[in-house]
């Protein structure tokens, strides 16, 4: 929900010319057609599973409103995290280990 609420204040609010969302959620689909038809604003879907979409139906539902879809291939993704211990000015962070690299996109 909070994403599709931002992007709907964000494109009302002109705040925005295009969008890029990293999801399969179908529910997304109906916010998704406001943006696009009623706004004009451009989108682009990038898929992070390797499967349909988390409602079961399939990403061409957003196909149809997307002007690009493309999947994230597992690779690029986990070369796109971040190490899991980062250190700053205060100390350690560390990511959760159920968050570890070697679990991302499991699911």
């Amino acid at each position: 929900m909070n994403l599709a609420s931002h992007l709907l204040c964000d494109a009302f609010h002109k705040s925005i010319e295009a969008a890029v969302i990293i999801s399969n959620d179908t529910d997304l689909l109906t916010p998704l057609q406001i943006v696009k038809t009623e706004l004009g604003i451009q989108l682009w879907v990038f898929n992070p599973h390797n499967r349909k979409a988390r409602s079961g139906m399939s990403m061409s539902n957003l196909q149809v409103v997307a002007d690009h879809v493309r999947p994230i291939r597992r690779g690029v993704l986990e070369i796109s995290q971040f190490p899991n211990v980062l250190f700053d000015n205060e100390g350690k962070i560390e990511r959760p280990i159920e968050w570890a690299t070697t679990s991302v996109v499991t699911s």
